[in-house]
């Protein structure tokens, strides 16, 4: 902390701070960089809720950081400052306050022992409505919390994703030994490797520039739920982004009946309703690609990416994916991820994908 106020607060001999020559020749992601760290600790000095709310809310509202976290305008693969400003509270505060506030506006406005019983008659409604937005709230708490598939060595990584990083540690220095002595039993296409995590790439995984650790069936980085999206929390992302479909269309149909048999203008319910309904286009949106995917069984990363990986073209070149084994075994392998060690040691390690 001492040492980055230090650097922060250094000077030229024009009297001109890290930031103010940032912002003079124009270096955006280092002045991204320098002002979410003075922001930190600005947040150190002062821990108070009202400034992380600030802090957060600052980072809703700016449009370069939403450019960003849409994937508009994706920053350069050496550009280290962009991809650290994607792991921001800001967008997993903004979906927080939206759930919040459907919650409390749900039985204030909408459930009949608040209210004079304008929605009486809807049971199932009220039911299929909160229902869904219990499961929202759980399958959001699981994919923040669920190991996506990260190689690690470290104490809190399960005992199989521990035994996998240590076979393809062994199987990087065994692949870099042939290399440096030019080893004719290296096959060819030679391994991926990734000299990051001193690991073998398994085939469909990537590094993850904001975990820092390569992901098994890598999906892509989310910052609305401040996790990355991977083999083992698809699952629960794609059980999110369901239920915050289904929650979002039953509240617009209350939403809707209330203000019809409502007498007179309600007009907290019709602005509150109207922010929280704003939900529903970007849930319903995503929820359709993903069962695109699905239905493929692609990730989001390779289906950014069709002609970029060996491992999905054919002899001649074209796209094939030779994972897509029907629709029900599809999801089965999304949502059923299993990783037995000595299987997955011909199915995982990648030897003939071209470099992530």
């Amino acid at each position: 902390g001492k040492l980055v106020r230090d650097l922060l607060g250094l000077r030229d001999n024009k009297g001109e701070t890290p930031l103010d020559l940032a912002v003079k020749k124009k270096k955006v992601a280092v002045e991204i960089l320098l002002r979410d760290w003075m922001d930190r600790l600005a947040l150190e000095d002062n821990p108070s809720c009202a400034r992380v709310c600030h802090r957060s809310i600052k980072q809703v509202f700016s449009l370069r950081n939403w450019m960003m976290w849409i994937g508009l305008g994706m920053p350069s693969s050496n550009n280290e400052a962009m991809f650290h400003m994607q792991k921001s509270v800001g967008p997993m505060f903004l979906v927080i306050m939206m759930i919040t506030l459907a919650i409390v506006m749900y039985p204030w406005k909408f459930l009949p022992m608040w209210r004079e019983g304008y929605l009486w008659d809807l049971p199932f409604l009220h039911m299929f409505t909160m229902s869904n937005i219990l499961i929202l709230l759980y399958s959001l708490y699981k994919t923040y919390i669920t190991d996506p598939g990260m190689l690690s060595t470290s104490s809190n990584t399960s005992t199989e994703l521990h035994d996998l990083t240590l076979h393809l540690q062994s199987e990087y220095e065994n692949a870099l030994d042939a290399l440096t002595t030019d080893d004719s039993s290296l096959q060819s296409p030679r391994p991926n490797l990734c000299h990051s995590c001193h690991v073998v790439k398994p085939k469909r995984s990537k590094h993850c520039r904001i975990q820092r650790k390569c992901v098994l069936l890598f999906d892509h980085y989310c910052p609305f739920v401040g996790n990355t999206i991977g083999l083992y929390n698809y699952k629960y992302f794609y059980t999110f982004l369901l239920a915050m479909t289904l929650s979002e269309i039953g509240f617009f149909i209350t939403w809707v009946l209330y203000l019809k048999r409502f007498p007179g203008r309600d007009v907290a319910a019709l602005v509150l309703g109207f922010f929280v309904s704003l939900l529903s286009l970007i849930g319903g949106g995503m929820l359709l690609y993903h069962t695109q995917l699905v239905w493929g069984n692609l990730t989001t990363n390779e289906h950014h990416n069709l002609y970029k990986y060996e491992y999905l073209k054919d002899e001649r070149g074209r796209f094939r994916n030779a994972f897509d084994k029907g629709c029900l075994a599809n999801i089965n392998e999304r949502f059923c991820p299993k990783l037995g060690i000595e299987d997955e040691r011909r199915e995982f390690i990648n030897r003939g994908a071209d470099a992530v």
